[in-house]
């Protein structure tokens, strides 16, 4: 959301989206869900912040009609996609079956970043918790999972656009100078528009961007796209010399506080840059806002004995202001032509139910991110203890998503005899050609093995081969 104005003119509305699916007790998706249905309510995070109602917090609904065509005035607290917020009694709201992804869904839900309780003035929380609730038809309780619904108002356009900024290509003939500072940069905004443009925006309030610039978030298609031409125009301004990263995606997309891009990659140094490419590239001509977006292959580029130049690269292109990097080995890839975000892979489940969502994959700098999966399997990061879905496994399977074996001691005590029968070939896929352990067979969190030769203990992140514990791959 862009501010909790809207009275002036509106980029994107409260809108945000819930996806679950679930796992029966013998470890498969439900894909027929008979007389099962979720619920989604807000729930206290570690420091007892919670938002159940937006209504009150934001003018939205007293333009929303206006902004968006509709028929009739949006109630307070519902969605532009009719799912609303639990509101001030918490009461619980239905999800909706999608059965082409085996997913109940929430699609816009109309969250912000204002806790119900805020310990000080202006306290936020831009990654507020909601329960989900799976129940059967007698309202029993089958599972439960707390997870973050993400949301921010951080847009700093006021940086520039605010009256009395030193920046003088952002200012109007006449500054605003509108004493809620809210309204006063996007009336600067307006008149800087109509005084380029030939508009008349300030004459119209509220304005809806997408609906002069065609925006794939919301489904317009009328003029330039709203992503070209704000990245386009901003490009030389905002993404130059060392603010050429993330600092400069901040200025529009949330944010310096809110540091969306939280999760393993981000927190490992990349940058928006190394997947996204630049903000001219964003804006060039004839890209797809929010669709021509990178895979994972681009990256991860393979197996650890097929791979585009590293196993896992730290730039999503094949250089600089290049096309996407094409993998050589489609193991770790999304879909052709779907995001990641749509992905779905081991037995049909979402790729972000193991990985974590967009810019927060597991684990995120923010504890509310790590919350659900933590109390899955034990600890953070990836979603790989097989036990979390699965009471009992085949111990010489390898059926596992990208084709991992089950972790774990029986794995350890009998993974020779599959050696002995099939060979190493498919052991190299991941701990290498000389099998002494790649970045694909680290430990994901601390592990300790009763083996032949005594016990073996791994630190988190330990590169695991067959040197770790005997010599090499004989006995």
């Amino acid at each position: 959301m862009d501010g909790n104005d809207y009275s002036v003119f509106s980029i994107l509305p409260p809108y945000n989206n819930l996806h679950a699916q679930l796992i029966d007790p013998n470890g498969k998706l439900v894909k027929t869900p008979t007389n099962i249905r979720l619920t989604y309510e807000a729930v206290a995070d570690p420091t007892g912040s919670i938002n159940r109602s937006s209504a009150g917090k934001t003018n939205f609904w007293q333009y929303a009609q206006k902004l968006f065509g509709l028929t009739a005035p949006l109630a307070p607290e519902m969605g532009l996609a009719g799912h609303a917020m639990p509101g001030t009694s918490n009461a619980s709201k239905p999800m909706t079956w999608q059965a082409t992804s085996a997913q109940f869904v929430a699609e816009g839900v109309p969250i912000t970043p204002y806790p119900d309780n805020p310990k000080g003035k202006g306290e936020k929380n831009y990654y507020p918790l909601m329960r989900l609730t799976a129940r059967d038809a007698t309202n029993k309780v089958l599972a439960t999972a707390d997870v973050v619904l993400p949301v921010s108002d951080e847009m700093a356009c006021a940086n520039c656009h605010a009256s009395g900024s030193k920046y003088s290509t952002a200012m109007p003939k006449q500054w605003a100078f509108d004493p809620d500072p809210n309204k006063d940069y996007k009336l600067n905004i307006l008149a800087l528009h109509d005084e380029r443009h030939g508009t008349k925006l300030k004459a119209s309030q509220p304005v809806l961007c997408a609906g002069c610039h065609a925006s794939n978030a919301l489904g317009t298609t009328k003029g330039t796209p709203l992503t070209q031409v704000l990245h386009r125009k901003h490009a030389a301004i905002i993404e130059t010399g060392t603010a050429a990263d993330r600092e400069a995606c901040y200025n529009c997309h949330p944010g310096s506080v809110t540091k969306c891009l939280r999760g393993a990659m981000g927190n490992a140094g990349m940058q928006c840059q190394n997947c996204h490419g630049s903000m001219t590239q964003v804006g060039a001509a004839g890209r797809k806002g929010w669709i021509d977006e990178p895979g994972c292959e681009n990256c991860h580029t393979g197996t650890a004995v097929k791979f585009a130049g590293q196993i896992r690269q730290r730039d999503a292109f094949s250089y600089a202001g290049g096309p996407l990097r094409p993998p050589a080995d489609p193991r770790f890839a999304t879909k052709t032509g779907v995001l990641y975000k749509a992905s779905a892979g081991h037995g049909g489940l979402a790729c972000e139910a193991c990985h974590g969502p967009t810019h927060a994959e597991y684990p995120s700098s923010h504890d509310n991110d790590n919350l659900m999966v933590t109390r899955l399997q034990g600890h953070t990061g990836t979603l790989a203890e097989c036990s979390t879905c699965h009471a009992s496994l085949s111990s010489s399977s390898t059926a596992g998503p990208h084709g991992l074996h089950p972790l774990g001691a029986s794995w350890v005590s009998q993974h020779g005899d599959r050696v002995e029968k099939q060979g190493s070939g498919a052991c190299r896929d991941c701990h290498g050609g000389d099998l002494r352990g790649t970045v694909l067979s680290a430990a994901l969190a601390p592990r300790s093995f009763q083996t032949e030769r005594g016990t073996k203990t791994f630190a988190k992140g330990a590169l695991i081969g067959c040197y770790s514990c005997h010599n090499g791959p004989n006995p």
